[in-house]
């Protein structure tokens, strides 16, 4: 039976803990009521919500069938056109890691709150409520006057990055599975595509009331597949990572077809970079000979064939075939079924190596879309400094790393601590990153001795909401560096599954430290020979005679050493061991060592040793 911890609710904090699974086979829900007659809960077998209508059915479907299930936040927009009328049910994704096929496996089908606006002079029990909207003020001026004249996320939304990823001078998109990193035919598929032609700018586009920079962009798609196909639907979206991951790193360059895999995505209830990341490895097994038709069940993925790629994300979420189940579990998974059968059917060795290469995954998760061959320090951010794998939530480096923000070994190393620390220090706030990582604060550019590509006058904002919230007089490094304890506590975490072999785990396919065959080099052949020519001392005209592989080898071999060196950097920055493990000093100077099982300290200490 499920255990919940009322208390913790009761007293303002906004945790909830379900523990166990539910016995009876049918779907429940819980129901959540924060009223004037207090706190309570319910456990409402085939929930139907107390607004009138069945909570949102489709989610179930793919989070029961893959590793990769999201939890589906549905909230009334009531500001938007729809049907000649306002209003209409958003969703917001959370789910990289499964976190919706582990409440799915618990029984658990929905969770509703419902709760009255806050109202009053201080609605939410502030130290300081003056102090807490002067600093909402002063950044809502900032966004209001910085972002209609740079980024454009009001008509936009993060889409917007696709344009500067697919720049030449950084090539960073992903295309074709992370192969290449810019093609012309991006500019069908930006923000400026979706703004000018598919996104509905009527209405509030903000995650909550208040938000002046409105990025949470969406608009109307009629499908082409599925049971619903021929009729007209609202998608949310698509973001960066959507966009991209159906767009580009899929040869996709038609806007309309993203936004129909990102709505079956979403009403699967499915993570959508996993699913186009694991896609697009699957393709190039097709590319490459590695995969049949006949292996996929008569099913071929090729670059840019929109029919095959909508009936696989079909299967996947069904669970229809071997190949759509094995990709339903993950691109571990998937690596193995891979080379198993192709050993059988070509009576050759299992090709695991070839196929590590190029299979997009860190620690199990597969990449975020952004193509990280120019960026060493977002290249560490995947393998080291994110500890769930290879995701940008914790150390999203790369636009700043592109435009040299760290020039150093040593500065890319501090960055690995210092950014993670704001980007998980704003998730434990409860408060969205993007108005200080995307909208640049002008003040920022005046400030000596400073990283201004992290923004500091909008952090010092972020400070005065969280001091006059708690009371406290605190600097925004100061309340940051706090969210060490998070990082150090995933660290152990990872030495309790991955043991001595935990730095090993910290590594890359070698797809995205550079070109993985010849004719990738060749690809971005000036490129690639001028960083060669610096390496050997040599003029570019005797670099350009070498042979390619021998080029490729020498530009390789720099890159991966280079990359774990900054991996040794970033240990030694973070008060860990060679191997990557946390020493028994850091965790008790962080006040976490009491905190840990007997089990956990004597492991971390043998690893530590």
């Amino acid at each position: 039976m499920f255990r919940f911890q009322r208390g913790e609710l009761l007293r303002g904090l906004p945790v909830l803990r379900v523990q166990g699974i539910q016995p009876c086979l049918q779907l429940g829900g819980l129901l959540l009521h924060a009223g004037k007659i207090g706190f309570h809960t319910v456990v409402v077998p085939g929930l139907v919500d107390h607004l009138g209508q069945p909570v949102p059915a489709g989610g179930v479907i793919g989070a029961a069938r893959t590793a990769y299930g999201c939890i589906n936040s549905h909230y009334f927009d009531p500001t938007k056109p729809a049907d000649g009328t306002k209003g209409l049910f958003r969703t917001k994704q959370a789910g990289r890691t499964g976190l919706g096929t582990v409440m799915t496996d618990k029984k658990l089908r929905a969770v509703v709150v419902l709760a009255e606006f806050p109202k009053g002079d201080n609605p939410y029990g502030a130290a300081d409520w003056g102090r807490v909207k002067r600093a909402g003020s002063r950044l809502g001026k900032v966004v209001h006057d910085v972002d209609p004249q740079s980024l454009k996320m009001y008509r936009k939304g993060s889409a917007g990055l696709i344009a500067f990823m697919n720049k030449d001078e950084f090539r960073s998109l992903p295309v074709n599975n992370y192969q290449l990193g810019a093609d012309p035919r991006a500019d069908r598929i930006t923000g400026k595509f979706y703004a000018d032609h598919l996104f509905e700018h009527r209405g509030m586009d903000g995650c909550f009331p208040g938000c002046n920079l409105r990025c949470t962009k969406g608009g109307w798609v009629t499908l082409k597949s599925g049971k619903r196909a021929g009729e007209k639907v609202w998608v949310d979206g698509p973001e960066y990572e959507t966009a991209a991951g159906f767009g580009s790193n899929l040869g996709m360059w038609n806007a309309e077809f993203i936004m129909e895999a990102n709505w079956h995505c979403d009403d699967y209830g499915i993570d959508t970079i996993t699913l186009a990341v694991i896609m697009a490895f699957l393709t190039e097994c097709f590319q490459r000979g590695y995969l049949t038709k006949e292996d996929a069940g008569g099913l071929e993925l090729k670059w840019g064939d929109e029919a095959s790629a909508l009936a696989f994300i079909h299967q996947v979420a069904e669970g229809k075939t071997e190949l759509a189940a094995a990709a339903g579990r993950g691109m571990i998974a998937l690596e193995e079924m891979v080379a198993r059968k192709y050993a059988a059917r070509t009576g050759r060795p299992e090709p695991r190596e070839d196929l590590q290469r190029f299979a997009m995954q860190t620690k199990g998760l597969p990449f975020s879309l952004y193509r990280t061959h120019r960026s060493l320090s977002m290249q560490a951010s995947y393998a080291a400094a994110s500890d769930i794998g290879a995701h940008h939530a914790a150390a999203w480096l790369i636009k700043v790393d592109l435009l040299g923000a760290f020039p150093s070994m040593e500065d890319k190393a501090r960055a690995l601590l210092a950014y993670p620390r704001v980007r998980l220090g704003n998730d434990n706030m409860g408060l969205c990153k993007l108005p200080w990582v995307d909208v640049f604060n002008p003040e920022s550019g005046t400030r000596k001795d400073a990283d201004i590509y992290i923004n500091p006058a909008s952090q010092e904002l972020y400070a005065d909401f969280y001091n006059g919230m708690l009371g406290t007089s605190m600097t925004w490094e100061e309340i940051f560096a706090q969210t060490d304890r998070d990082i150090n506590l995933q660290r152990v975490m990872n030495a309790m599954v991955f043991g001595a072999d935990t730095r090993g785990r910290d590594s890359l396919p070698d797809r995205a430290v550079g070109p993985t065959d010849d004719g990738l080099y060749e690809a971005e052949g000036e490129f690639h020979d001028n960083e060669v020519a610096r390496l050997l001392g040599r003029p570019l005209e005797e670099v350009r005679a070498l042979p390619t592989s021998r080029k490729r080898e020498i530009l390789m071999d720099d890159r991966r050493k280079r990359l774990r060196e900054l991996i040794r950097a970033y240990y030694r920055e973070r008060g860990w061991t060679d191997s990557g493990i946390p020493t028994v000093s850091t965790l008790k100077g962080l006040g976490l060592w009491e905190f840990l099982t007997e089990e956990a300290r004597m492991k971390i200490s043998a690893l530590a040793s």
